[in-house]
């Protein structure tokens, strides 16, 4: 074997370790700062830049869709569910359905 010849050593392991912790990472920061900003939010536009700025979308009638139309009281639900699963995508369906069994009861 002579001098000049590279050694590639395969680190996709480390790689794909290192994206999944820079992914964590990113996640906290984002829920963090979602929560810093739901904590001083006061206005219909505080929660609205909220969505925007995360570009927060939720399940409605089956469709991806913006939640900007929603109520002020269904937008603090949407965000709080960003926080605390910020992968997932919120579903108004079932949230709808499952407050209208609690107020039957």
């Amino acid at each position: 074997m002579s001098d000049d010849e590279n050694i590639i050593i395969d680190n996709d392991e480390e790689t794909v370790e290192d994206d999944e912790d820079k992914k964590e990472r990113e996640l906290m920061n984002m829920i963090n700062e979602i929560k810093i900003y739901l904590k001083n939010a006061k206005l219909k536009k505080d929660y609205d830049d909220i969505i925007k700025k995360y570009k927060i979308k939720i399940m409605k009638n089956g469709k991806i869709v913006s939640p900007m139309k929603e109520k002020i009281i269904i937008k603090k639900k949407i965000i709080n569910f960003k926080i605390n699963e910020p992968e997932d995508v919120f579903d108004l369906d079932c949230f709808i359905q499952g407050e209208e069994k609690k107020n039957k009861k």
